[in-house]
């Protein structure tokens, strides 16, 4: 909390989040509270633990209704190498209907769900049936993330999580969303404006619950999902700054979450007054260069990540992997206000050696 609100503690805080890795590492363990426990003994690391946040219907091909006025009606079958899910959503406005297909994997690291068909096809017709695509925040289970602090204790913290504006957004393909802003945009700003709502209602339960770090997922709205700054600055940002004065009008603390190429984007997110930047993913992996970030935002935000989770860890050595963390902790420790972490989980395939090494490297030369 100290590095969060841009404080120097004792030493840098490391949760090196990685629960990509712990469904192999610890497979046996069914648990993700115990998975955390587990990798803070073995590692020690640091606990960032996500609390559950709301459904999200539209990323999950999920036949699990997300409010009390929906039904789903959903059927799989596996086409080759592939599932497939069909889904009519019933709503009070009428029905959505999507296809949706993911590749099988038996191990390693996978993706989302490929839109095949989108459940919308007609802005006009189905916005007022997308609006029941969001979550009743009242499934936000605040106590169940009570009790995984409880769990945790003093070895971390668990953080409200809340989804962007448009991490809905796969109702239609990225392309057609893109496209929509030209060719409708009261459509889009509408699209965008129920989502914003949704998030907005989402943290609120969580506030309520008093708890004092939200992070929000704003993945979807990164340059590398094709916005320009221009779009970036009229349809999403309002909603930014909106959303960052709510958290602090209960003394909270905003993280950004983007792991994708930020840079073009971070003045916008910075001047919106968030509090800390995740993931500041560097070259080749992202656009974040470690000592820019640091020299132009380091005493205006926490910085959180700036270590490249596949190419300066898992595809690394031990001894690169020591001498990489030397150097990006020279460049962020100086003044506080830094946190070790990964440009997104470490993965499913990394050596355990690597991840033991990583964790060695941060408290070794981590210290204040």
């Amino acid at each position: 909390m100290t590095a969060f609100r841009k404080g120097t503690p004792d030493r840098v805080p490391m949760p090196l989040r990685m629960w990509k890795f712990m469904r192999k590492h610890y497979a046996h363990l069914p648990d993700e509270v115990d998975r955390q426990l587990a990798a803070q003994e073995e590692f020690g690391i640091d606990i960032f633990h996500y609390a559950p946040n709301a459904p999200l219907p539209c990323f999950d091909a999920t036949g699990e209704a997300w409010r009390d006025d929906v039904e789903i009606d959903i059927s799989h079958k596996v086409c080759g190498d592939r599932n497939v899910w069909e889904r009519t959503i019933h709503t009070p406005a009428g029905d959505l209907h999507d296809v949706k297909q993911s590749l099988i994997l038996k191990t390693g690291s996978g993706s989302g769900p490929e839109i095949i068909e989108g459940l919308i096809k007609d802005p006009k017709r189905d916005i007022p049936k997308y609006r029941y695509m969001h979550a009743d925040p009242a499934l936000v289970d605040a106590d169940a993330a009570i009790e995984m602090q409880q769990r945790i204790g003093d070895r971390g913290i668990v953080v409200g999580n809340a989804n962007s504006p448009i991490d809905c957004r796969d109702a239609m393909s990225q392309a057609d969303f893109l496209m929509l802003y030209h060719d409708d945009r009261e459509a889009f700003r509408e699209i965008v404006t129920i989502g914003a709502e949704a998030m907005m209602a989402e943290t609120q339960r969580w506030l309520d619950a008093g708890f004092e770090v939200i992070k929000t997922w704003w993945f979807y709205a990164s340059p590398s999902s094709g916005w320009s700054p221009r779009i970036y600055e009229e349809m999403f940002l309002p909603h930014l700054v909106r959303h960052v004065e709510q958290v602090h009008s209960h003394s909270a603390v905003y993280i950004y979450y983007d792991d994708g190429k930020m840079r073009q984007f971070v003045d916008f997110y910075v001047d919106a007054g968030i509090d800390v930047l995740m993931t500041c993913a560097p070259p080749p992996m992202g656009n974040a260069d470690p000592a820019e970030m640091k020299e132009k935002y380091g005493n205006r935000v926490c910085l959180m990540g700036g270590i490249d989770a596949v190419n300066e860890v898992n595809l690394s050595t031990p001894e690169k992997i020591r001498e990489m963390v030397n150097g990006r902790l020279d460049i962020f420790m100086p003044g506080g206000a830094y946190v070790m972490d990964g440009s997104n989980s470490l993965v499913y395939e990394t050596p355990a050696e690597n991840v033991r090494a990583l964790a060695k490297a941060g408290r070794e030369f981590g210290v204040y």
